[in-house]
């Protein structure tokens, strides 16, 4: 009887648009949203056909530290989670303003059960958690998309949520326009249908980097090139 009413309970949280916990994340993401618009000037564009979701994994190549602001802008009316390094946790007030604002400290050379644990629960309670799979920003001029680790994979398929894969234009410019492309949702199921082995993490893995640089070449062929023909017209 309390397991049902625990999911009542947690039923009811899913979608509340103001909530006390999660005051400070929102003063912070809306008093920043005007500024950094103007400073990115953001330009998103979204691949295939739409889907509702209710958790989720956004997945993102890593190319700067303002990352974690700009995926913030693929869904900008629903609450984000961001795995950030445990390094970047090295003060008690760095700290309180990380987790204030949604950020999940994660060991990359060791993953405990209690993060996990804190991942699965915001998946279960429909929310998106943001994951860069490269593991470490890619300060390489050409920024070309450098193998996944199992995280995401992982996280997703064990938490039976779909993933959002997010590809981060690297500007060329400081006043360029900061592009974004959104792909269709990757149901895992469909590629491994049962609990994968190590094995099968790695081809989960490397299909996941696939779609990344699937969304890449999106932009090299179709957006980049078109830019390229109009100038040159």
């Amino acid at each position: 009887m309390s397991s049902k009413n625990e999911k009542k309970k947690n039923k009811g949280k899913k979608y509340r648009t103001f909530s006390i916990k999660r005051l400070f994340y929102d003063f912070v993401k809306w008093t920043g949203v005007i500024p950094m618009a103007i400073f990115f000037r953001m330009k998103i564009f979204r691949i295939g056909k739409k889907e509702k979701f209710k958790g989720a994994i956004m997945m993102s190549n890593h190319i700067g530290m303002l990352d974690p602001i700009v995926i913030q802008f693929v869904y900008p009316f629903r609450r984000l989670w961001c795995l950030a390094m445990k390094e970047l946790f090295r003060s008690p007030l760095l700290t309180a303003f990380l987790k204030g604002v949604n950020c999940i400290p994660v060991d990359r050379q060791n993953v405990t059960i209690d993060m996990y644990h804190s991942v699965a629960d915001v998946l279960s309670s429909g929310k998106i958690v943001a994951m860069f799979p490269e593991g470490q920003i890619n300060f390489d001029k050409e920024a070309e998309i450098k193998n996944f680790k199992g995280g995401a994979a992982l996280f997703a398929i064990l938490n039976k949520v779909p993933v959002i894969p997010v590809y981060i234009v690297k500007k060329t410019k400081k006043l360029e326009r900061q592009k974004i492309i959104v792909g269709e949702l990757i149901h895992l199921e469909n590629v491994c249908g049962r609990t994968p082995t190590l094995a099968d993490l790695e081809v989960i893995s490397e299909h996941l980097h696939q779609k990344e640089k699937e969304l890449e070449q999106y932009y090299l062929k179709n957006i980049k090139r078109e830019k390229t023909n109009a100038n040159q017209g």
